[in-house]
C-alpha cells in the first residue's frame, strides 16, 4: 500500500469521485480494527485491510483437519468484571475457549517452554518471576505507563531504556545462563517477532508477567478464532469488509 501511496501526485486526486459514503471507515483489519467496527453503533461501516485475510497478527493455518496458530495464540485469565471479559462474552467466545492450567501440557507456547526449562536446575531461570515482580511491583505492569502507584516514573524509564537482558545481567551480577537466554529469545520471537536485545525491558516485563501466575485461555487456531468470529458478526450487520 505504501509503495502506491508515495507514487501518487496531488493532481491524481483532482478528478476522483467518491464511490460510496460511510459513517465510519476503519483502516486496518487486525483485532483492534475489527473490535472498533464491532463496538461501533454506526449504520454504514467499512473496514479496510491490505492483507489477504483479516486478523493482523492473529493468524492461523490448517493442516488436514488441524487448525493451528501462527500469530497471537492465547489470552490470559481475566476477572469476570473486566470490561474485556464482558466483550468476549458478547461475542460468545466463552463457548469456545479452553482454560489451560498448570497441569496441562502446552505446546508452542512460552509458558510451556518455561515449564520445561524450569525443571532444569538453573538458578537464574528459577528466579525470573521473583525478579520481575521486584522490578514492576505488581502483576501486569501497565503498558503504556499510566502512573501506577507501585511503579514510579523513574523506575519505568529505567526499565524502558534497557533490554530485559541488560536488566537481568545487572540483577544477577553475572553473564546470563544459556537456558535463560534461550527462553527469553524464544519468547521475544514468538510474541514480538524480534530479538530480546532489541526490545524495551519494560515491554518484555509487561508481556511476561501474566505467564507465571495466571491460567491462559486458548481458542481453536489461536486468536485468529476471535478475528473470524468478529468478521462473521460484522458481515451479519451488512458492514463492508474489503
Amino acid at each position: 500500500a505504501h509503495k502506491h501511496l508515495w507514487k501518487i501526485d496531488e493532481k491524481d486526486f483532482i478528478d476522483l469521485k467518491p464511490e460510496a459514503e460511510f459513517d465510519l471507515i476503519v483502516v486496518g483489519g487486525g483485532l483492534s480494527g475489527l473490535s472498533a467496527a464491532y463496538l461501533s453503533s454506526a449504520d454504514r461501516v467499512l473496514v479496510l485491510e491490505q492483507a489477504p485475510n483479516f486478523g493482523g497478527n492473529a493468524k492461523s493455518q490448517t493442516w488436514g483437519d488441524l487448525r493451528y496458530s501462527i500469530g497471537s495464540a492465547y489470552i490470559t485469565e481475566l476477572s469476570l468484571t473486566d470490561p474485556i471479559h464482558k466483550f468476549y462474552l458478547s461475542l460468545g467466545l466463552d463457548k469456545h475457549w479452553k482454560k489451560i492450567g498448570e497441569d496441562d501440557e502446552i505446546y508452542f507456547h512460552p509458558k510451556g517452554a518455561f515449564r520445561k526449562l524450569h525443571s532444569i536446575n538453573d538458578t537464574q531461570l528459577q528466579k525470573l518471576p521473583e525478579v520481575m515482580k521486584k522490578y514492576t511491583g505488581s502483576l501486569f505492569p501497565e503498558l503504556p505507563y499510566a502512573g501506577n502507584a507501585k511503579l514510579t516514573r523513574s523506575i519505568f524509564e529505567s526499565l524502558d531504556d534497557f533490554s530485559l537482558l541488560d536488566i537481568l545481567k545487572k540483577e544477577f551480577k553475572a553473564n546470563l545462563s544459556p537456558d535463560l537466554i534461550a527462553y527469553l529469545q524464544t519468547y521475544a520471537r514468538a510474541s514480538f517477532a524480534s530479538r530480546a536485545e532489541d526490545l524495551s525491558g519494560y515491554a518484555m516485563l509487561n508481556f511476561l508477567s501474566p505467564e507465571f501466575e495466571t491460567s491462559i485461555y486458548c481458542y481453536p487456531g489461536g486468536n485468529s478464532f476471535m478475528a473470524r468470529t468478529m468478521e462473521d458478526k460484522l458481515k451479519e450487520r451488512k458492514y463492508s469488509l474489503k
